[in-house]
C-alpha cells in the first residue's frame, strides 16, 4: 500500500510539472530612433530568440511555437502591391513590416526598412525620359498625379542630381545635413534618397523619370544612375517611387558599391523625409547603412 501511494504521488507531480512550463515569445526590436544622426540597418536590431525546448504550451491568443524555433511579432504596414518577405526567423504576415520599422516623425509618417527578393522600383534605364541633369544641377517636371507631402499636395516634383526631390521647385544642393536640421539652401522640406555629391555627367550616368499605370493607381519613378564626384567613383543605382492615392514613398538602393570608401552604402549620404528644419523622419546620415538591395518604405498617416 505504501508503495502505490508513492507511486501515485510521483505521477501527480510529473504532471503539474509538465503543465507549468510555457514557451516564451520572441520579438523583434524596433528600428532607428528619431535622432538625426542614428540609422538601423534593415534587418531585426536584437537576435531572435528561441522557445523552451520540448514544450508545446505557450501564451493565450498566440500561435503554437515548435521546439527550437522563433517566434515574432510583426508589425507596420508593408509597401503596396509587393509581396510580403520576412527575414530569416520570423512569421511573414500580410499588411505587416516584414522588416525593421521606425518613426513614426511628429506629422504621422512611419518606415518600415527591408530586403525583398525584387525590389517594387521600376527599373527606367531603357524607358525612362533623360532629365539632363549635369553636376549640381535640378528640373522640375510634372509628376502626373497630385501627390501630398506633409499635407500639401503638389503636381510637380524637383529633381536634384545630387539624389533629392522637393515639392517647391527648389534645388537641394550641397553639404548634405542630417535630418532634422538646417541645410546650406535654407530648403525646409524634401525627400532625401540618396542625398549626396552625386554627378550624372560621369561613366555613362544618368537621372531619369517615368510615369506608369492608370487613375487612380499610378505610380512617379525617378532613377539615379550617377557616380559620386570624384575619378575613382563607379555608378550607383537608386530609385525613388511616388505612389498616388496612398501617398506613400519607395526608395530602392539597388547597388550603392559605388567603388569609393566616401560614397559607399551612403557613408557620406542622408536617407529620410524632412518636413521643416526641426522634424521629419530620419533613417541615416553619414553611415554605409544602405547596403545594396535595401528597400525604405514610408507610409503616409
Amino acid at each position: 500500500m505504501m508503495v502505490s501511494v508513492l507511486q501515485r504521488g510521483a505521477v501527480v507531480a510529473a504532471a503539474l510539472a509538465v503543465s507549468c512550463r510555457c514557451a516564451p515569445k520572441a520579438t523583434d526590436s524596433g528600428g532607428p530612433g528619431a535622432d538625426s544622426g542614428d540609422a538601423a540597418k534593415g534587418t531585426d536590431s536584437a537576435p531572435d530568440t528561441d522557445a523552451v525546448p520540448g514544450t508545446d504550451a505557450v501564451p493565450p491568443g498566440t500561435d503554437a511555437v515548435a521546439p527550437g524555433t522563433d517566434a515574432t511579432v510583426a508589425t507596420d504596414a508593408a509597401p503596396p502591391g509587393t509581396d510580403a518577405v520576412a527575414p530569416p526567423g520570423t512569421d511573414a504576415a500580410p499588411g505587416a513590416c516584414t522588416g525593421t520599422p521606425f518613426g513614426p516623425d511628429a506629422f504621422g509618417y512611419t518606415g518600415c526598412a527591408f530586403s525583398p527578393a525584387a525590389a517594387p522600383c521600376d527599373d527606367i534605364t531603357l524607358t525612362g525620359t533623360d532629365a539632363a541633369l549635369l553636376d549640381d544641377d535640378f528640373t522640375s517636371v510634372p509628376i502626373g498625379f497630385s501627390f501630398e507631402y506633409y499635407g500639401t499636395a503638389a503636381s510637380t516634383v524637383t529633381i536634384s542630381s545630387n539624389g533629392a526631390l522637393t515639392f517647391t521647385g527648389a534645388y537641394l544642393g550641397l553639404p548634405n545635413a542630417c535630418i532634422p536640421g538646417p541645410n546650406a539652401m535654407s530648403v525646409p522640406q524634401f525627400i532625401a534618397a540618396f542625398w549626396d555629391d552625386l554627378d550624372p555627367t560621369a561613366g555613362g550616368g544618368a537621372v531619369r523619370y517615368e510615369l506608369f499605370g492608370s487613375p487612380p493607381d499610378r505610380r512617379f519613378v525617378v532613377q539615379w544612375n550617377a557616380a559620386g564626384y570624384g575619378p575613382t567613383s563607379g555608378l550607383g543605382d537608386v530609385r525613388a517611387v511616388l505612389y498616388e492615392g496612398t501617398n506613400a514613398i519607395d526608395v530602392c538602393y539597388v547597388d550603392t558599391a559605388f567603388l569609393d570608401a566616401a560614397y559607399n552604402f551612403g557613408s557620406g549620404a542622408t536617407a529620410g523625409l524632412q518636413e521643416s528644419d526641426s522634424a521629419g523622419l530620419p533613417y541615416s546620415c553619414d553611415m554605409p547603412l544602405l547596403l545594396g538591395g535595401l528597400v525604405l518604405h514610408y507610409t503616409h498617416p
